[in-house]
């Protein structure tokens, strides 16, 4: 009897101890942000956003932004435009019951998915999960992007004050998050408030804007403009396979995305105390 006792008393504290031990982690209180490399098939972009707090992962953030530049995920279901996205109002649901399950935890690590990306330890949760967890293993190795640009969270948009002679003027959308930005689209509107894109008449434009569209994410703005520099005319030398004239959106962009006040980086950053996965976690 005595020993039976025992057995249980040393497997009751060895749960106890891998609990405590993915509590206990501390992490620096930064930012810590990851987004997926690209787009998916359906248009949006994965991405992951954490503040750590009291040296705790404290407030967190499961979303993907939209091709579009316009919304996330989760804001086309608050707003009622779940529908024109084609969006799952239960993914929206299921993402923050993953982001609540992690400040729980406190570890990405101590999650586990099957082949499909599905995980049985958050209730709830029946969809593919998985890549928004690894995003949130890369945010807190890598730190996040704390310098000069200036992105607002979540859709903004600016455009010209006129029309040009054809009846078009330049507007741009930016999606944002954790200082970074995850979609763009350069477009021009008429005085109807009709797409330049969406009318489709002018492909070499649309295919262009899709370059500068790509060079922008890719280099984001204090590169860019390090980078990219106007001709005279407009145009420029420094994105190749664009020739247009791109002085109007890059102006747009420069006044509204880089900030006069410099930064520095955060540094990538680890926690204290490494987690210790568990399969006896629910």
């Amino acid at each position: 009897m005595k020993s039976r006792f025992t057995a249980v008393t040393i497997i009751l504290l060895l749960i106890s101890t891998m609990f405590v031990g993915c509590n206990s982690i501390e992490y620096p209180n930064v930012p810590y942000f990851a987004a997926a490399d690209k787009f998916n098939d359906d248009g949006w972009r994965p991405y992951v956003s954490i503040q750590a707090k009291d040296n705790k992962l404290a407030d967190v953030v499961f979303d993907a932004a939209n091709i579009d530049a316009k919304t996330s995920l989760i804001q086309a279901v608050n707003d009622g435009t779940a529908a024109k996205y084609k969006v799952d109002a239960s993914l929206a649901d299921q993402l923050k019951k993953c982001a609540k399950a992690l400040i729980e935890k406190q570890s990405p690590d101590v999650f586990k998915f099957d082949e499909k990306g599905v995980t049985t330890q958050i209730p709830g949760v029946t969809l593919p999960v998985k890549e928004y967890f690894e995003l949130a293993k890369k945010a807190i190795s890598t730190g996040s992007n704390t310098s000069a640009e200036r992105i607002t969270e979540g859709a903004m948009s600016f455009e010209e004050t006129n029309f040009d002679k054809d009846g078009w003027k330049t507007i741009v959308y930016i999606f944002g998050a954790s200082n970074t930005a995850l979609a763009i689209n350069l477009d021009m509107i008429n005085a109807k408030g009709e797409s330049k894109k969406e009318v489709g008449k002018d492909k070499v434009w649309i295919s262009q804007m899709n370059i500068v569209e790509k060079t922008f994410l890719a280099d984001q703005p204090k590169t860019f403009f390090e980078k990219v520099k106007l001709q005279k005319d407009g145009t420029t030398k420094d994105i190749v396979g664009v020739k247009v004239n791109i002085s109007s959106l890059y102006t747009l962009l420069k006044d509204n995305t880089v900030s006069v006040v410099t930064a520095t980086s955060s540094p990538a950053v680890s926690p204290s105390v490494a987690p210790s996965p568990s399969p006896l976690l629910p």
